[in-house]
């Protein structure tokens, strides 16, 4: 895909994440706005079906080539989907326990792939009125909205060996693999942040590192992310391999990654 070309399409996944986000705050403003549980136990909100709807409605109009993949819809088979060229990859809303508990923290996350590469996203946190997104031939942004100024974020340099590294971790998907491999640190200040948040302070420099081992995650949960963290100058890799996240593989799960700034 050619530059101008992503790029109008990231400025147009940014304007279809903020109306998403509106659809999402009239529920959230809603006192009688209800949630229940989907056959995997996790919860589902009349939020995240309003903001799917809202998602693939903007797509498939502006976009109706380009396949759609979303947690909120049927997975297509991985015989279909192994083909996919260029694909979005969405969770309407990331956090949906965030939003329940009405800590702020959720977002509207939406990546385009090309084969097994996300190469544009843009994350959108209703609550607090702030956006990122990035491409593969940008840098990462972010802006306050309404009329904030669009800003250039940068991932923060840092040695695994130096004392006191910024760590982030889950508020609710901490576990003993993840403690472990904190440890390992010398001196780790290490803050809990909900959702997607955590990626973004990894972009914008607020921290140094972001560990998760089992996490349980699946692709939707992290492509967006992904793409801003790198184009802010880090990275979201798999500690087996070593290398970037893939995606579109026969299993859509992210069991290990570590987000981080620019190692030196």
């Amino acid at each position: 895909m050619q530059k101008l070309e992503l790029l109008e399409l990231t400025l147009f996944l940014k304007a279809t994440a903020i109306a998403a986000g509106i659809k999402i705050m009239e529920i959230y403003a809603d006192p009688n706005a209800t949630s229940w549980k989907k056959a995997d136990l996790t919860p589902l909100t009349e939020a995240d079906l309003a903001a799917n709807q809202c998602i693939m409605e903007a797509l498939s109009e502006k976009y109706p080539n380009i396949p759609y993949i979303s947690e909120e819809n049927t997975i297509p088979p991985y015989n279909t989907r192994h083909n996919y060229e260029y694909y979005f990859l969405t969770d309407p809303i990331d956090g949906t326990k965030s939003f329940i508990k009405k800590t702020d923290s959720f977002s509207v996350n939406i990546a385009l792939v090309h084969r097994d590469t996300v190469i544009a996203g843009c994350v959108f946190f209703p609550a607090l009125k702030t956006i990122y997104y990035a491409n593969s031939h940008s840098a990462a942004y972010r802006q306050q909205l309404p009329n904030g100024e669009v800003e250039t974020i940068q991932a923060a340099a840092f040695s695994l060996q130096q004392p006191r590294l910024r760590v982030l971790s889950s508020l609710s998907h901490h576990n003993p693999q993840t403690q472990n491999y904190i440890e390992q640190l010398d001196q780790p200040q290490v803050r809990n942040v909900g959702a997607s948040l955590k990626f973004m302070h990894v972009a914008e420099g607020l921290a140094d590192i972001y560990p998760r081992f089992g996490s349980g995650m699946q692709e939707w949960d992290v492509a967006a992310s992904q793409i801003i963290v790198e184009q802010a100058g880090g990275s979201v890799i798999d500690p087996n391999t070593k290398q970037q996240l893939k995606y579109n593989k026969p299993n859509l799960g992210v069991a290990n990654f570590i987000a981080s700034g620019r190692e030196i």
